[in-house]
Formats: structure tokens, C-alpha cells, sequence
């Protein structure tokens, strides 16, 4: 009985209909820096992951030792990113991590 059913399941999974998902097209962002760390998670509490990228070395200086924070907006879509400064560490590549590191129910930015 257990064959019967199993083989069952098999033929209904193999006639069901398929999924397909529909990606947009990739966007490419040119930051002009080398990117050494990126995290994902939600940092501006809306429920929605967003990306986080950090850089070192860039051909610009405006460009060195910054955060881009890439919002994800309600299409799913990421927007332009923001960026911030961080200071030189000069111990090696940076790194950043996205947690609640103080405990106030938000996630936080740590490089």
C-alpha cells in the first residue's frame, strides 16, 4: 500500500504544473572601489532586506573607506546607494556585520 501511494505522489509531482519565477534584468552599479565585505539584512526596519557593501582601496578618494548601503524599495528593487565614511584602519581588509548589537530591536552597521 505504501508503494501505491508513494508511486502516486510521484506521477501526480512529475504532471503537476511548474513553477517558473521571472527575474528583472541585473543592474550593475560601479562603485570605483575595491569591495571587501557585503552583508545582507534589513537596516532600516521595514521589513525588507537590503545590501551593505564596504570598500578600501578606490580609484577615487571620494570613493576610499566607505559604506554603501543599497535600500531595497516595495518592487524588490534596490535604489541608488548611500554612502557613508568610515576611518582607514590600516590593519588589513575591512569587514562589516549586520546585527542588534544593542540590544533596541534595531539591526546595526558594524565595520
Amino acid at each position: 500500500m505504501k508503494r501505491i501511494v508513494l508511486i502516486v505522489l510521484i506521477i501526480l509531482l512529475a504532471i503537476s504544473t511548474k513553477a517558473q519565477i521571472n527575474f528583472d534584468a541585473p543592474f550593475d552599479y560601479f562603485l570605483g572601489a575595491r569591495i571587501t565585505s557585503v552583508e545582507v539584512g534589513d537596516v532600516n526596519n521595514d521589513g525588507l532586506n537590503d545590501a551593505i557593501a564596504i570598500s578600501e582601496y578606490a580609484y577615487l578618494d571620494e570613493d576610499k573607506y566607505q559604506v554603501f548601503v543599497f535600500i531595497q524599495n516595495q518592487h524588490g528593487q534596490l535604489n541608488d546607494p548611500i554612502q557613508y565614511s568610515f576611518a582607514d584602519s590600516a590593519n588589513g581588509d575591512a569587514f562589516l556585520k549586520i546585527g542588534d548589537f544593542n540590544n533596541d530591536n534595531l539591526n546595526d552597521i558594524v565595520v
